[in-house]
């Protein structure tokens, strides 16, 4: 008995201590993303940490729209389009014997419109924020509204959540180690410049995948919620008793089955509002992709002159491309098959418990209402975001890498 207490306290107080550290982490993005314009919105502490609201029927509010954020968002963009410009004005590209396709010319031109599209994102942020203070604030709801269920858990860990987002803090400051180590003095703060464009469009991502990660976390949450629902039939118990469990069971079924719905609109405000700086970024990390392999591929054949700069650099950009991408993809693909997954488990609980007429009407119901509910994450509804990205743009990049070889 008392090693069970022992287990228990231990248990508790581990909760606890995620609890705790899942705060300050929710804190340190906020302040972050608000600093390179990627959270405009102004964030309610105190009712992130609320587990009830004081009524049933109220909303808790976690974000709210910040007019203060929305000029800084202004002014940051402001900022990062006119550096960048006049730097890219000023700026000339190395010249190079063999170059008949990337001049610097056209390295500038692309250059140019990759900076002019991604500093479009602060501003995006700006107008589109309401939709995701939405789907803040519904998050934040269903949880508590899942609260009620007694066979559902949260899923507290989030490992893969800090070590995303410390990797792509550590890849960041590689980016800037490399470039104190390999310029002058008198570039750094150019180079710095050039590089915070790409600094916004990783982040971005980043917050999108931590964001698709907690959705996957509470569509996995229901699925086990499900499979272990109460439903089957007490032959020894009283009638009122049982009348008394069957309203237990349908009352949970009916959270359940609101919190998935709202989980899939949460899904499709979410991929409304990424989609278009996804689709920008995607765009600039393939023309980067290209670039740079284009001048590893004419070292290597002895083309050009080569030096260790390129290779680092070569490496340390495409491999965080890379990361990036398969982090995305791999979370897409595992939320839609969650979702995808929540018909079946009914299903098989239906065929394999036998339950009373109510609950089995009302899990029936339950499957057919989520037919329709199809996810799909695209970046603005022209190219998917799960896994198949990868092979176009590998492809992609294979190609245009042919073609600018030959030429």
């Amino acid at each position: 008995m008392e090693l069970i207490n022992l287990k228990l306290k231990n248990k508790f107080f581990c909760d606890r201590c995620r609890s705790g550290y899942n705060r300050y982490f929710i804190f340190v993005q906020h302040i972050f993303y608000k600093i390179i314009g990627l959270s405009p919105w102004s964030l309610d502490m105190s009712n992130i940490i609320l587990k009830t609201p004081p009524n049933d029927n109220d909303q808790i509010i976690v974000c709210k729209l910040s007019y203060l954020g929305s000029c800084y968002n202004l002014l940051l963009f402001l900022f990062i389009s006119s550096t960048n410009f006049y730097v890219l004005f000023n700026l000339t590209f190395p010249n190079f014997l063999y170059d008949s396709i990337l001049t610097p010319t056209v390295r500038a031109k692309l250059k140019f419109v990759a900076v002019l599209c991604i500093t479009f994102i602060p501003l995006i942020y700006i107008c589109r924020q309401k939709l995701m203070i939405s789907v803040i604030n519904r998050l934040k709801n269903v949880d508590i509204k899942l609260q009620n269920c007694r066979s559902y858990k949260a899923r507290r860990r989030n490992c893969y959540t800090y070590f995303i987002f410390i990797m792509n803090f550590l890849i960041f400051i590689s980016y800037i180690v490399l470039v104190f180590y390999y310029f002058s003095k008198s570039s750094v703060i150019v180079q710095l410049i050039i590089l915070f464009p790409d600094f916004i469009s990783s982040w971005m991502i980043i917050q999108f995948t931590i964001l698709l990660r907690k959705i996957y976390k509470r569509f996995k949450s229901i699925n086990s919620a499900i499979s272990k629902l109460d439903i089957r039939s007490k032959l020894n118990a009283s009638e009122k008793n049982g009348s008394l469990l069957t309203e237990l069971a349908i009352f949970e079924i009916r959270t359940i089955k609101f919190a998935f719905i709202e989980l899939c609109e949460i899904c499709q405000d979410s991929a409304d509002f990424y989609g278009l700086p996804i689709l920008i970024s995607i765009i600039h990390y393939v023309l980067i992709s290209i670039i740079r392999l284009y001048f590893v591929i004419l070292a290597l054949l002895q083309i050009k002159e080569s030096n260790n700069m390129l290779y680092v650099c070569a490496v340390v950009v495409n491999g965080s491309i890379i990361f990036l991408l398969v982090v995305l993809t791999s979370t897409v693909t595992k939320t839609t098959k969650e979702s995808n997954k929540t018909g079946k488990v009914i299903n098989l609980l239906m065929d394999q418990c036998s339950m009373d007429q109510k609950i089995e009407q009302r899990l029936a119901k339950f499957s057919s209402d989520i037919l329709h509910l199809k996810i799909e994450f695209t970046a603005y509804d022209v190219i998917p975001l799960d896994r198949r990205l990868l092979a176009m743009i590998v492809g992609t990049v294979a190609t245009y890498l042919v073609i600018v070889i030959q030429f």
